[in-house]
């Protein structure tokens, strides 16, 4: 069942049971949300379809006056504003190609502030680029949803505040004022020169500089060039910012780099509950089994495969997790499953041959590979 649809018949069944069958459902707030779901799918369907046009069409025209307003010359306005364009353009292109790769880019929830604010989050994730989470922000006039902005949790920025960043890229080389060493700064980060960038981000003093997202950008750049760098960047950014969802995600990395698993696992359990996507369970079923916690690990891949029957890597790390708990009844269920749910038995066999080979010359497996 399509996720908008579940959720409306969430919602109705949720006052229907609050007000007894006699009282009306409020019919403008189906309406409201049915719009709401309806936009969704139109963002999703852009991305599908590689809609270049669809996100900065429906993105609110203050918005782009915003990002006008910080534009370096004002006289060249019109020339800025196809460069916007070609921003958000942008990045439905980076979220379409994903998704052909293989990655993952999907609408899990939604949140709503009395102002009638809708805060749609989308989770991207791909084994080879991690997790990251984009929130739609959108608000409802005039019988229509328009884009405020998407919010970008690994980089803890609203879309539209990147986009004037990277426009303001012309600086005095010469000066030494933190202004443009700054300017300085954000070109070579985004050059890819990130041991130039650090060492002048290291240079800036100016304490209204050195806010939240400077300090994140910096600790990107520092992870590119030095593990010292980048150990010394996370641990000022997690002692200013010890609560924030942004600085939470960036940890797990860091966590990770220093094996420091009590605290990784704190903070999934925390960004779970930040963004309530249980599929961070995923991550730490495959931390768990990295340290030998194939309990743990088994306990949450095992969640994941019933929430995400699609999801072909939990039931392989959940084969490998059982190979390691010698739990070959649970193995055989498993190839079974998979099996009935499309897998290529030939596949499975060449699996458990070249990974489980001690499994693969059981009887049991034999009994298996022979009757199934």
């Amino acid at each position: 069942m399509h996720m908008k649809h579940l959720l409306l018949i969430i919602l109705i069944f949720s006052y229907c049971s609050s007000y007894g069958q006699e009282e009306p459902i409020q019919t403008e707030e189906i309406d409201t949300l049915t719009h709401f779901f309806n936009f969704i799918d139109e963002i999703s369907t852009a991305i599908d379809k590689n809609d270049r046009e669809f996100i900065f069409k429906h993105t609110d025209s203050t918005t782009i006056e915003k990002i006008l307003t910080k534009v370096p010359d004002t006289l060249y306005k019109d020339i800025y504003k196809k460069e916007i364009e070609k921003g958000y353009a942008a990045l439905t292109t980076n979220m379409h190609n994903a998704i052909n790769a293989g990655e993952y880019y999907n609408f899990i929830n939604y949140t709503r502030d009395d102002d009638n604010t809708f805060y749609a989050l989308f989770r991207y994730f791909s084994n080879d680029s991690g997790l990251n989470y984009h929130q739609y922000i959108a608000t409802y006039k005039d019988d229509k949803f328009i884009l405020k902005d998407i919010y970008i949790l690994l980089t803890g920025q609203d879309f539209s505040d990147m986009l004037a960043n990277s426009f303001n890229n012309s600086f005095n080389s010469e000066s030494k004022t933190d202004a443009d060493l700054y300017k300085k700064f954000l070109v070579l980060k985004n050059l890819g020169l990130n041991e130039k960038a650090f060492k002048v981000a290291e240079k800036i003093t100016d304490t209204t500089i050195i806010d939240r997202t400077f300090l994140i950008l910096k600790s990107q750049s520092a992870s590119e060039y030095s593990d010292q760098a980048y150990t010394e960047s996370m641990l000022e950014i997690l002692e200013k910012y010890p609560q924030d969802p942004c600085i939470t995600l960036l940890s797990i990395d860091y966590f990770y780099l220093k094996k420091d698993f009590n605290n990784l696992f704190r903070a999934i359990d925390d960004l779970e509950i930040y963004t309530d996507d249980d599929f961070l369970k995923y991550f730490k079923a495959n931390y768990a089994f990295e340290i030998d916690e194939f309990y743990l690990a088994k306990e949450n891949y095992e969640y994941i495969i019933k929430e995400y029957p699609s999801f072909v890597e939990a039931d392989v790390m959940l084969l490998h997790t059982y190979h390691e708990l010698d739990e070959p009844e649970n193995a055989i269920t498993l190839l079974s499953n998979m099996v009935n749910d499309g897998y290529s038995k030939k596949d499975l066999i060449d699996l458990v041959k070249n990974d489980m080979n001690d499994f693969y010359k059981t009887k049991t497996f034999k009994n298996w590979k022979k009757g199934h």
